[in-house]
């Protein structure tokens, strides 16, 4: 009923639009609930999952057990090719990015670049919103809609190693210095402004901790099987008949 719009006579009009109506979605959920409720009768008494089950589960494969080290991350990207403009001589009053700078010109762009990271860290320590500046100044992907945050960055995830070994190396709730990212595309250089929040160590989660996980799913497993077990019996056992009439 308050799918569709709080009374019966509006549920009714909606249902009866795909060919149902009330009574018949009723009739459905209570046939559902009946069978559901026979078959936890029938099986669930047969499903029997031993400590001893649950740790061969867990030694089998322990690799399944190592949790990579993962951190909060939060980044803010400047590039230098901000500080790499010249006037544009097909848009008069307008500037484009320098297609072949020079090795000074770069080395400025980097300084510039490193002097307003450390411009914005200041900002950063003083209260600032990090989402605000991370919108305002990066071009990280996820500057726009996320403020700069990578929530979940397990280690080896990251497309840069420089980056990912800089953020592991800072200790958790901490921004790091400017990190310098050079590269021989000069629209590829960059400086970074790197946040950490909350981080976690590479770890193996110990059998106490995961057996309740263990248990529930060999529970679930077996009890799928004896459910297709029970129904294949029943379709064994029931009468088909082929008549000309039917076909």
């Amino acid at each position: 009923l308050t799918k569709y719009g709080g009374s019966q006579a509006l549920a009714d009009q909606a249902l009866r639009a795909v060919g149902s109506s009330v009574e018949k979605s009723l009739a459905v959920g209570r046939r559902e609930l009946t069978v559901n409720l026979y078959m936890h009768k029938q099986l669930w008494p047969r499903v029997v999952v031993t400590r001893q089950m649950v740790l061969e589960d867990y030694q089998k494969d322990p690799q399944k057990w190592t949790q990579a080290a993962e951190l909060e991350l939060y980044t803010i990207t400047l590039p230098f090719y901000r500080w790499l403009k010249e006037p544009d001589p097909d848009h008069p009053g307008e500037t484009r990015i320098k297609a072949n700078p020079t090795l000074t010109e770069l080395h400025n762009a980097e300084t510039a670049a490193v002097a307003r990271a450390k411009e914005l860290i200041g900002q950063i320590k003083a209260g600032a919103d990090w989402a605000r500046l991370a919108e305002d100044n990066s071009v990280d992907s996820r500057a726009k809609d996320f403020g700069g945050r990578w929530p979940k960055v397990r280690k080896g995830s990251l497309a840069r190693e420089a980056v990912e070994k800089y953020a592991f190396s800072l200790p958790p709730n901490t921004v790091g210095a400017p990190l310098v990212i050079r590269d021989d595309d000069p629209l590829k250089s960059a400086v970074m402004i790197i946040k950490v929040g909350d981080k976690k160590d590479a770890r193996t989660v110990p059998f106490a901790e995961a057996q309740n996980g263990i248990k529930t799913r060999l529970r679930d497993l077996q009890y799928r099987q004896l459910y297709d077990e029970y129904m294949n019996k029943l379709y064994q056992g029931a009468a088909v008949e082929s008549v000309d009439k039917m076909v």
